[in-house]
């Protein structure tokens, strides 16, 4: 009997046994026991699709995305049927960039399943991130259709249409989302967008207050045991005001400091490395780079929660004179280096930081920005030196063969904004694409051409060549979305005209 029972074999799992096993060990974090675990089973079931299903998400939470997408496809070929595989491999080919097979993907996945609502859902977000607005608006109302009360097709639906400029469209869908919700952050922020861009600043203030809830807003908030300033007296307060988003926000918004010490308040102003000798220029202010000690304070705000107190109308936005200047002996030498050039004198910048580490950034940025070849049109208009002040990667682009233009090209001695600014101040115009150039130039009061792209940011309005927040600064509008070359014609025309005005000594 103790012989026979010795010798007794233990049964092996089944593999639907083993399945849920690894299931807990994948749930568990235990990826490499689950990787196993499922291994056994398939030696048990080799063409059980669930189970090479399973191995995918295993390696797909490993990141090995292509043994993911292997195992994926060895399922699918198991089970033509099985929906969940073309989703999965569409998941994994845009984590590598192959957006066209992603979408194709997704596709496939909702032929099998045309109420596959999370295939719906992902392929809107995935087109509206490649700025296909139509195909993101069509799967968009799908969803809804599917689910009416899915917050953040809702949501994405109003930000699409938003940005087809659609306003009346999406201010519905933001408002949908808003009955339901009534502080919810995405509906409320793009709501302002709305607000500010018809000149309603009041309005757009107050929600756009609502962006410091935002994930992407974490970076940029502080937390001080003194009070935040919200609009009282300032007259005999320390006020701190700290920097938040990118440089042109910082930029714009420096405006309202000088109203501020103009009003009483001892202003105590952190600002990035590349700003504080600029920054110099602003009287009464004590200037503190980032990252270092800050000297006492009573209050404390944002750069840009200052226009919800000090800027209630376009008119209070506006500023007839600039608020900031070069230093002159800056000034004085690049003219002298750039007076052995004949001609009208232009600086430009034809693309923003892409920034591939914020998809959303990113994603702006590539509706903004040009391609250096692109501007091929303004090679056409005689009588100009064009002078770089393209910064970053995009700078690499001009000293390919067979560039359309020929730049001199400065930018090794642009070490802060205050350089750049200087060499602003020698020149006769500055061309750029919507990035911190122009809210630079802005500033200074130079004159300056800039290439909106067709939704383009609240700051410039809906329409119009002039800006209400920069006299100098005019406005060139895409009237298609992606496409610049009627935008490139008619500021080539514009910038012909000035150049035969300046040779006549009337510009």
């Amino acid at each position: 009997m103790l012989k026979w029972l010795a010798g007794r074999r233990t049964p092996r799992p089944a593999p639907e046994e083993l399945a849920e096993r690894a299931d807990s060990l994948l749930a568990a974090g235990d990826l490499a026991a689950a990787e196993g675990t499922i291994r056994e089973a398939l030696d048990r079931s080799p063409r059980d699709a669930r189970l090479h299903a399973r191995l995918g998400t295993i390696f797909h939470a490993r990141g090995d995305r292509d043994g993911a997408i292997a195992a994926y496809r060895e399922a699918w070929s198991f089970d033509p049927a099985y929906a969940q595989m073309p989703y999965n491999l569409a998941i994994a080919e845009a984590e590598r960039g192959n957006v066209a097979l992603a979408v194709e993907r997704y596709r496939e996945a909702i032929a099998l399943r045309p109420d596959f609502l999370e295939a719906w859902f992902n392929l809107a977000c995935l087109h509206f991130e490649n700025n296909d607005a139509g195909a993101a608006r069509e799967a968009y109302v799908r969803v809804l259709e599917l689910d009416p009360a899915h917050v953040e097709a809702r949501l994405g639906l109003g930000v699409v249409l938003q940005e087809m400029r659609s306003l009346e469209e999406s201010e519905r869908e933001f408002d949908r989302v808003l009955e339901a919700d009534p502080a919810n952050a995405g509906a409320n922020v793009h709501k302002s967008f709305n607000a500010l861009i018809r000149g309603d600043l009041r309005e757009g203030w107050r929600r756009y207050a609502y962006r410091w809830q935002l994930p992407a807003m974490v970076e940029y908030r502080r937390h001080y045991p003194v009070p935040r300033w919200q609009g009282e007296n300032p007259g005999g307060l320390r006020i701190l005001v700290y920097p938040e988003q990118g440089f042109g926000d910082i930029l714009q918004f420096v405006r309202f400091v000088p109203r501020l010490v103009a009003a009483g308040a001892h202003v105590i102003l952190e600002a990035p490395g590349a700003l504080c000798r600029l920054f110099g220029s602003l009287e009464g202010v004590e200037l503190v780079p980032m990252r270092q000690a800050l000297p006492p304070f009573d209050r404390h705000v944002s750069i840009m929660d200052l226009a919800e107190y000090l800027a209630p109308s376009l008119e209070d936005a506006g500023m007839r004179a600039p608020y900031l200047t070069a230093d002159p002996d800056d000034v004085a030498r690049w003219r002298a280096r750039v007076s052995k050039d004949h001609g009208f004198k232009v600086g430009i910048a034809w693309s923003g930081d892409p920034r591939p580490d914020v998809p959303d950034a990113a994603r702006i940025d590539r509706k903004r920005s040009l391609s250096f070849d692109q501007l091929r049109p303004l090679a056409a208009v005689e009588g100009v030196s064009w002078y770089s002040l393209q910064l970053g990667a995009p700078a690499a682009q001009a000293r390919r063969p067979g560039a359309p233009l020929a730049l001199v090209d400065f930018t090794s001695d642009l070490h802060d904004f205050a350089d750049t600014a200087a060499l602003m101040m020698a020149l006769d115009l500055v061309v750029t694409v919507d990035t911190s150039v122009v809210h630079l130039a802005g500033a200074l009061g130079r004159p300056a051409w800039m290439l909106s792209r067709f939704d383009g940011c609240w700051r410039w309005m809906l329409e119009g060549e002039d800006s209400s927040w920069y006299p100098t600064v005019r406005v060139f509008r895409q009237g298609e979305a992606g496409n610049w070359a009627p935008v490139l014609e008619a500021l080539s025309r514009a910038l012909r005209d000035r150049v035969g005005l300046a040779r006549e000594g009337t510009a």
